[in-house]
């Protein structure tokens, strides 16, 4: 086998090791969105009588501001994930594989744009959430 070949075949694996990895990220980055989200949803409601309006602010600015970070980080995870993609898809057409190549993505509801939807509902709540603390 051709050296340039085994090298190809050496960054195909490796390819296919970090878009696994990053589509786990991917999982897990969401996973632990929601449960910081939902936490400080639960404790902004249910402790509204017990909380001041400063403690009530301070929630709501942490929970505006965790979404942001976590969006950030979606974007960055994304741009991993294509990046990876992109080269996988390199690599066969020089090693004649069609694992990926062959892969059909939809051009309109794409997974990407439903991220962007679910952080920016959460974005928006937050806000919503935070200037209503002011009116109280």
């Amino acid at each position: 086998m051709e050296e340039s070949v085994q090298r190809y075949l050496q960054e195909y694996e490796l390819g296919c090791h970090e878009a696994r990895a990053n589509d786990s990220y991917f999982l897990v980055l969401f996973t632990i969105f929601f449960g910081f989200n939902g936490g400080l949803l639960y404790g902004h409601t249910a402790g509204h009588s017990s909380l001041g309006p400063l403690q009530m602010k301070i929630m709501c600015f942490l929970g505006l501001f965790l979404s942001f970070a976590f969006w950030v980080l979606m974007l960055r995870n994304a741009d991993n994930r294509r990046h990876y993609r992109n080269r996988l898809k390199a690599l066969e057409e020089k090693l004649d594989f069609e694992l990926h190549r062959t892969m059909r993505h939809r051009k309109i509801l794409r997974g990407t744009i439903a991220m962007h939807a679910v952080y920016f509902a959460a974005i928006a709540l937050w806000i919503m959430l935070f200037l209503s603390a002011f009116r109280v």
